[in-house]
């Protein structure tokens, strides 16, 4: 699904576009810098609320469905939503600075995550709710966010 197509249909509430200088600040404050293609999605897009959009993750031969609920953003309006929120950095034991960087909230609890480590650098992985797997989803945020689906269908 294009990504231009789901902001326009799918996102209830979108955050307001930050400046280079917020992302740098963040990127301070956390004491990683963002991978790339997230740095280059934060300054397109921010994150925001979705509505009625899921994503299918492989489980060995089974797949399951989670509704994504919100990606997190820059300065996000609603406090829960900000990207590297001290809570959400705290999930993993020795994970200061982040090596799996939090990015949101699924309708079931789950969080994806994006590495920030130079072997994997921007690709986004799952964690479920009450347990400490942690499962592929896609190379990047705009390939995980593409792969996403009206839920409808």
């Amino acid at each position: 699904m294009d990504i231009e197509f789901i902001y326009k249909s799918h996102v209830s509430t979108q955050f307001l576009i930050p400046s280079e200088k917020q992302v740098l600040e963040l990127e301070s404050r956390i004491g990683v810098k963002l991978p790339e293609s997230l740095r280059r999605f934060i300054l397109q897009h921010n994150g925001g609320f979705f509505k009625d959009l899921e994503f299918t993750i492989k489980i060995g031969n089974a797949q399951r469905a989670e509704r994504l609920d919100f990606i997190s953003g820059v300065n996000a309006q609603i406090p829960v939503a900000e990207l590297g929120r001290h809570e959400d950095l705290e999930i993993f034991e020795n994970n200061v600075p982040p090596r799996l960087l939090p990015i949101g909230y699924t309708a079931m609890g789950s969080m994806p995550l994006v590495s920030t480590q130079q072997d994997d650098s921007g690709t986004i992985y799952l964690k479920f709710a009450h347990d400490e797997r942690i499962f592929f989803l896609a190379e990047n945020i705009f390939e995980f966010l593409e792969a996403c689906r009206a839920v409808d269908e």
